[in-house]
């Protein structure tokens, strides 16, 4: 599977950086086709990546099928129970965090964390003026 650059991939570099360091647990939460997890790996002992789609699921499964430590959880993080007796040094949610009820989802990812660990989010915002949108702009378009 190829790499690819988007507005989402902009913020991998900053998500690699935050990996505590190299026995760390990470949990991507809608890990989608395991692009932000394969990178990850790279620096963590050990990843997790959870999405409700299962096709999204299966190309993850495909990326990181030569990728040790690394599991991947097709559900629901709010609900999946076989994340309930893990905790997570670093937890990364890109683009995800709005399709979840807000206060419930920071919730689920608090009880996620191990004591110490970071959490990051990349999210999504509206570009509603002329410099929201030279900002986001590049971001849309791929550069070396």
């Amino acid at each position: 599977m190829t790499e690819y650059r988007n507005h989402n991939t902009a913020f991998h570099s900053e998500l690699l950086a935050a990996v505590p360091h190299r026995d760390s647990s990470v949990l991507d939460i809608g890990c989608g086709d395991g692009l932000l997890l394969r990178k990850l790996a790279t620096a963590a002992a050990s990843v997790t990546g959870i999405d409700s789609d299962h096709s999204a699921v299966a190309r993850a499964r495909a990326r990181l099928a030569d990728t040790p430590d690394s599991h991947l959880v097709e559900g629901d993080v709010l609900t999946s129970s076989e994340l309930d007796d893990r905790r997570f040094d670093l937890i990364t949610c890109v683009a995800t965090l709005h399709h979840m009820p807000l206060i419930i989802a920071l919730e689920r990812m608090r009880e996620l964390l191990a004591p110490g660990g970071s959490l990051r989010i990349v999210g999504l915002s509206a570009d509603k003026t002329v410099i929201d949108r030279l900002v986001a702009g590049p971001l849309f378009f791929p550069f070396a």
